[in-house]
């Protein structure tokens, strides 16, 4: 019986090969690592005729705040609205960011930031400044380094993901915690921030200055 090594080496070469080519996509393969980017929108993107009415804690001040324009399409995780404050004559333009090597649709691996959500404060002859206000994917601990005002850096990370949220009698799903050193748009102040899944911000605490403003009603409009 006649032997062909080589033969066999180039049938084991080619059959390596054919399942190279045959490999499936990394989310395809993995799917539990990865997330629909689409999933962005839900705590970050919200329709012209949505409004939320936020209490601070100690002074019971109201503060009444809603969306006056917005952009997007549907199946794009691009976006950008603005958001007006009844106390204030500062609005905020709130728009994300899709990085390098991000794609537009589809899944994206959980471990791997794909979009930043980009606030800009400003007013008519003041502008505040721009800084991120979110991650996406919101790994724990992602930290995001930001312009914190006053020659200072600023960071800002998810501290907690909370499927279940209660506050005043309300109920959240899916409450995004996040943390900042020195908001810009906080007068340079320790933040934490909640947004909560179809809601967004549902409560604002303001360290340095002891105020903790909280949603007690909301319109809202994807």
């Amino acid at each position: 019986m006649k032997k062909y090594p080589f033969l066999s080496l180039v049938v084991v070469l080619i059959a390596i090969q054919c399942r190279k080519d045959k490999s499936l996509p990394y989310c395809e393969e993995f799917p539990q690592n990865c997330v629909e980017i689409m999933t962005v929108k839900d705590h970050f993107y919200f329709d012209v005729g949505t409004y939320w009415v936020y209490q601070e804690e100690t002074t019971g001040q109201l503060d009444s705040q809603w969306v006056s324009e917005s952009y997007t399409q549907p199946n794009v995780c691009w976006f950008n609205y603005t958001i007006n404050s009844s106390i204030t004559a500062y609005y905020s333009h709130i728009t994300s960011k899709l990085l390098a090597g991000g794609i537009d649709s589809g899944l994206v691996k959980k471990d791997e930031r794909t979009i930043l959500i980009a606030r800009a404060k400003t007013k008519a002859g003041d502008f505040v400044g721009n800084s991120w206000i979110a991650p996406f994917y919101y790994e724990m601990n992602d930290s995001v380094g930001n312009w914190g005002g006053v020659s200072s850096v600023s960071y800002l990370w998810v501290e907690n993901r909370y499927p279940e949220f209660i506050q005043f009698n309300l109920h959240f799903i899916d409450v995004i915690k996040i943390r900042e050193t020195h908001n810009i748009a906080e007068q340079s102040q320790a933040t934490i921030h909640f947004y909560a899944k179809d809601v967004g911000l549902i409560r604002k605490e303001l360290l340095d200055s002891n105020k903790v403003w909280n949603l007690i009603r909301d319109n809202i409009v994807k």
